[in-house]
């Protein structure tokens, strides 16, 4: 290490997702509020390290749903250098998420439908997307009780 790194460069700290663990776990999800968004797992941010650079840490990433472990890598690295396009393809992850928990929400709560007549529609309806968050359709139906369960938590 050069004596200009040794000067110039910002110490790692802790990570604020997995709170330097390098797994993000049910607390963690909880905490940060993503129980219907994230999976415990190998920490994104800090890519199981527990680390990260100081001048990378910030509110919005630490709490970005789209920064996944199963992101690609050059894509990961857009979002941490904060890259329009990739910034805009996380929002819009966000709000499909976001659209898709509403629709459940309706059509469970509203429409009464049971979380396997919710999965078949929405499994049939929403192929396209579900290819992007990679969900079958057993889990898409367990996706849906969790929704279901967690909203009759909140209602309680």
């Amino acid at each position: 290490m050069s004596i200009f790194t040794r000067l110039f460069k910002k110490p790692n700290t802790e990570c604020p997702r997995c709170l330097g663990k390098g797994n993000v776990d049910w607390n963690d999800i909880n905490r940060l509020n993503k129980q219907l968004k994230w999976l415990p797992g190998k920490c994104a941010l800090c890519k199981g390290t527990g680390k990260v650079h100081q001048e990378k840490i910030s509110k919005s990433l630490t709490e970005n749903t789209y920064l996944t472990i199963n992101l690609q890598e050059s894509e990961r690295q857009k979002i941490v250098n904060s890259d329009e396009e990739a910034l805009q393809r996380s929002k819009i992850y966000d709000e499909y998420l976001d659209n898709l928990i509403k629709e459940i929400e309706r059509l469970h709560f509203v429409e009464k439908k049971t979380a396997e007549e919710i999965a078949t529609a929405l499994f049939l309806n929403h192929t396209s997307g579900l290819i992007k968050i990679k969900l079958g359709k057993r889990e898409l139906k367990d996706y849906v009780q969790k929704v279901i369960d967690l909203k009759k938590t909140e209602l309680k």
